[in-house]
């Protein structure tokens, strides 16, 4: 049992997440590590960006996950997964059989975001990548948290929608994903942990992680 401690195959490992984590980096993480480490007891937590930061710092979770950026030099911070960006159209959108989209050719049209919180997560990205093509969109369904929903709402013919291309994992009938024709516009999800303190269980997610 001590050998097995030691080695991070037994014990408790609490996680907390963004809900887009879910969508493709979370779950072959976690089938890897519980074949690896079955015994190892899993604490996962959906949450908003700035309550992983928080809940890291008062040591009720040990690894978290959200997109960046972020600036606190009390986390070891590693990039594991960097996805372009697409726009969400409803199916009937004039743009939506086009093989890639300026986001200028959208800019009068209404847009459907992710909240803002105290650190600039995909509300950032999505805001950055609007300013890079030269407008401040307009904003017509704000502070939607699950990318699924943002997803339905675009069915819906509410607006449309700049998000990760891994929610195309995610189909929904009435709803196309067309890629930007801006390269540079990614959304990085990845994976913190508090400095001086990797226990052996999180060493062990930490390797497959890597």
């Amino acid at each position: 049992m001590t050998r097995e401690a030691g080695s991070g195959q037994v014990g408790r490992l609490a996680l907390g997440f963004v809900p887009s984590a879910c969508n493709a980096v979370l779950p072959p993480l976690l089938r890897r590590f519980k074949a690896r480490c079955p015994e190892v007891r899993l604490h996962l937590q959906e949450m908003r960006p700035d309550e992983v930061v928080a809940r890291l710092h008062d040591r009720r979770i040990d690894a978290g996950f959200f997109y960046l950026p972020i600036d606190d030099p009390s986390l070891r911070v590693r990039t594991i997964a960097e996805d372009s960006l697409v726009l969400a159209l409803p199916s009937a959108h004039r743009l939506a059989d086009q093989s890639e989209v300026d986001l200028s050719w959208v800019s009068d049209e209404p847009f459907i975001f992710p909240p803002r919180y105290d650190m600039p997560g995909l509300h950032g990205i999505v805001t950055g990548a609007c300013e890079r093509a030269g407008f401040t969109p307009h904003v017509v369904q704000p502070d939607v948290w699950l990318l699924q929903t943002i997803v339905g709402l675009v069915a819906g013919g509410i607006g449309i929608a700049v998000l990760p291309s891994s929610v195309q994992q995610l189909p929904r009938a009435g709803t196309v994903f067309v890629p930007l024709t801006d390269r540079t516009a990614t959304a990085r999800m990845a994976m913190a942990w508090r400095r001086g303190t990797e226990p052996p269980v999180l060493r062990s997610f930490l390797e497959i992680a890597a």
